[in-house]
Parts: C-alpha cells; structure tokens; sequence
C-alpha cells in the first residue's frame, strides 16, 4: 500500500506511524487504539482507519518501521565505530542503544507484543535474525556466539525495561558478559 500512496499520501501515513511511537511510548501498546493515534497525529479517527484497517495493521507497520529503522541505524553505527576489539564494539552499541530509551522502549513493547499477537510475530523474528546477522557481520562469524549474544542483548534491554535497573546500560557492567562470551 505504502509505495501507491502519493507523496502527500506517504506523509499522513508516517505522520501516523510517528503518533503510534508516541503512543506506545507514553501510554504502553495496550493504550494504543486508532483514537488515541488519531488525537496525537493530529489527524481525524477515519484517517488512521483509511491507512490502517486494523489495530494490526498499523502496528505490524510501526514494527517494520522501527525495524527497517533499527537495521540503518545499527549497520551506520557499525561502520562509523572506532573500536577494534569486538568486545569493546558491542558494549559500546549496547550502550548507544540505551541511549535513545524512548525509542528502545516503543520498539521492546511493539518486540514483545508479537508473543500475544500472531500478525506482528514474523516481524519480531526477523528482527531477532537481522540483529544476529549484523552482530555475525561486525562481531563474530560464530554462529553460536552470535545468537548467544543477540539473547544477551534482548536481556540487557527487557531487565532494564521491566526493572528501571541503570546498570543494565552501564558499560563496565555489560562488557564482562560480551567478553565471556567472545572468549569462549
């Protein structure tokens, strides 16, 4: 649908999609509905269900916005880190990562969401696939180190979520996990 829309078109619905972010963040998914996205979009109750038939609908866009978004993100950061040692890399991702908290926070509801909502799972597993294919790309060619670490990472982030725990984010914390693991 996105790609027939006209240029005025494509801005209402990432006007849309930004809204859903808002709300999410905010409020949580389970406050997400086409009226609240509507009222913080700015944009009538019809328009969000012209773009977006269904709850599901848009928020199976809003995780495949924040995917494609996350993808870019990470392969720039990558390719712009100073860092030689994979250890030190990672940790300093990781810690990037945590950095923009409203975002992680959006994209963990919209992640975690996909266990209860079967049209956003395929979406959440190729997040957790692209994540271990950019951590085999810059970290480590182990397949099994890789996928170990994309499980640390999903857990550094969900602890610190659920627990408002700092230490989580912290580098001197996160590092010794990433080193054990590259080192075995």
């Amino acid at each position: 649908m996105y790609e027939e829309l006209s240029p005025k078109g494509k801005a209402k619905y990432n006007q849309i999609l930004d809204a859903v972010q808002v709300v999410i963040c905010r409020d949580g998914i389970y406050e997400c509905n086409h009226r609240a996205v509507a009222s913080e979009a700015g944009v009538p109750l019809g328009t969000t269900t012209y773009y977006f038939k269904t709850l599901d609908d848009m928020l199976s866009a809003a995780l495949e916005k924040y995917f494609n978004n996350f993808i870019e993100l990470s392969h720039n950061w990558f390719q712009e880190s100073l860092f030689e040692d994979p250890a030190e890399n990672l940790t300093e991702f990781i810690s990037w990562t945590f950095a923009d908290y409203s975002r992680l926070k959006s994209e963990y509801e919209l992640y975690v969401a996909a266990i209860s909502r079967p049209s956003l799972r395929p979406l959440a597993v190729n997040w957790m696939q692209a994540t271990k294919d950019i951590i085999s790309q810059y970290i480590t060619n182990d397949e099994s180190k890789a996928k170990a670490l994309t499980a640390v990472l999903d857990a550094f982030f969900l602890q610190s979520l659920l627990t408002g725990d700092s230490n989580f984010s912290k580098k001197e914390y996160i590092r010794p996990f990433i080193s054990k693991i590259l080192s075995d």
